[in-house]
């Protein structure tokens, strides 16, 4: 520390004890290594180096370090709390003078972007008035080459009336559309307050479901989504295929060979599906005895099955019966209650919506099976003529009795076809 530079360029203080006044009353030479004597202790004893004074220059202000080529930089060489102090002020002067410059900026573009806004407001303003004067302008223009061209008043004023009349006619349609879009979105607002007071209707038929009924409800819930998510899925590949098949009917369209192959393909498979059945016949094909015997089975299975649905049809009126009169009962409550009978109602109704649709559809399937039974019957007939053909070929011949016998069935089981038919048909 005995070489320390002066910390900064000021000159030193008059309290500052001057080296040479020090060194002329110790009596001791300086050294400079360290042989700059103690203020406090005085001089360092046991120094025995004699060192010349011109290693050291002294001036009149003291001890100070020899002037060297190399340059100093402005920068403090200790830098102490003091500098950080300084240069951490230096640094918030700095950034508080770079907040006050942006602010001013800032308000200065707000000022700007106010004006901006007027500005841009007064723009509408003269280019609404611009556009009028540029439209009266024409006006007068046309009039002026009117009269420029000496037409006749008549073909003004009649010219006048029907742009007129065209300018009334396009008002009123304005009007018109304007009304529509009035009622349009009248009805909007009221199909939402609707769904809404649905949804808050379900919200609260949850809410009042048991824990179990709830949780159920859940689970149907998002077993619903899943079925949703995956019908997405399969109607993206079914579009896929479908823009596949396109493209290969496209593909096929163009080449005589291909649409060949595919006719050849669909004979085959045709072939195919007509073999499969004639193989199934011949393998359940047996014996007379045993084709008679498959029939007649068959005959009574139709005819139980027949009898089935004409019992379920009974059963099925009664209960459209009871929830009709369960019906009427709920609407005569329904005009005094609006509540939870109001959820009922929708449940009994939804139900004879059900049935009304299988009574609508139960026509049509009974229709389908009398159908069937009178193609089953035709076959039996068909079936029986065959066997009958080739009875003599088979060695168990049936007698005349047995035939007899066959024919009063056949007879017996047409006489109670219609029998079990008309209930149904009335």
């Amino acid at each position: 520390m005995d070489s320390r530079p002066a910390t900064s360029n000021r000159p030193p203080s008059p309290g500052m004890r001057s080296f040479t006044a020090a060194t002329q009353r110790s009596g001791f030479p300086s050294s400079r290594l360290g042989g700059r004597p103690d203020t406090r202790a005085g001089a360092v004893p046991g120094t025995g180096v004699q060192i010349s004074i011109p290693d050291r220059p002294i001036t009149q202000h003291g001890l100070v370090a020899p002037k060297t080529t190399v340059s100093r930089s402005s920068q403090r060489q200790v830098q102490d709390k003091t500098y950080f102090i300084a240069l951490l002020r230096t640094k918030m002067t700095e950034l508080t003078n770079e907040i006050g410059r942006l602010q001013r900026e800032n308000d200065a573009l707000a000022q700007e972007q106010s004006g901006y806004a007027t500005y841009e407001k007064k723009a509408e303003v003269l280019a609404a008035e611009l556009k009028e004067l540029q439209g009266q302008m024409a006006d007068h223009n046309l009039l002026l080459d009117k009269l420029n061209t000496d037409a006749d008043m008549e073909d003004v004023r009649e010219e006048y009336n029907e742009l007129k009349g065209q300018n009334d006619q396009e008002a009123r349609s304005v009007e018109l559309l304007f009304e529509q879009r009035q009622d349009r979105e009248r009805q909007l607002r009221q199909l939402e307050e609707e769904i809404e007071e649905e949804r808050n209707m379900a919200d609260n038929l949850i809410a009042a479901m048991k824990p179990e009924l709830r949780q159920r409800y859940a689970e149907q819930k998002d077993a619903n989504q899943l079925l949703l998510i995956q019908l997405d899925k399969l109607q993206q590949k079914l579009n896929t295929l479908q823009s596949q098949r396109n493209s290969l009917e496209e593909d096929i369209s163009l080449s005589q060979i291909k649409q060949e192959a595919v006719k050849l393909y669909e004979r085959l498979r045709e072939l195919g599906e007509k073999k499969a059945v004639l193989q199934e016949e011949q393998r359940l094909r047996g014996t007379p005895a045993q084709e008679r015997e498959r029939l007649l089975i068959q005959v009574k299975e139709d005819n139980a099955e027949l009898a089935g649905i004409e019992r379920q049809t009974s059963e099925a009126r009664e209960r459209l019966t009871a929830v009709q009169e369960e019906l009427s009962q709920l609407d005569q409550e329904l005009e005094d209650q609006h509540g939870e009978r109001r959820a009922k109602y929708r449940e009994l109704k939804k139900r004879e919506e059900t049935m009304d649709a299988f009574l609508e559809t139960f026509a049509d399937t009974r229709q389908a099976e009398v159908d069937r039974q009178e193609k089953l019957q035709g076959d039996i007939v068909e079936h029986l003529e065959i066997v009958s053909r080739n009875l003599p070929h088979f060695s168990n011949l049936l007698s005349q009795d047995e035939m007899a016998l066959l024919r009063d069935d056949l007879a017996l089981w047409r006489s109670c076809r219609p029998a079990t038919t008309m209930p149904g048909r009335s």
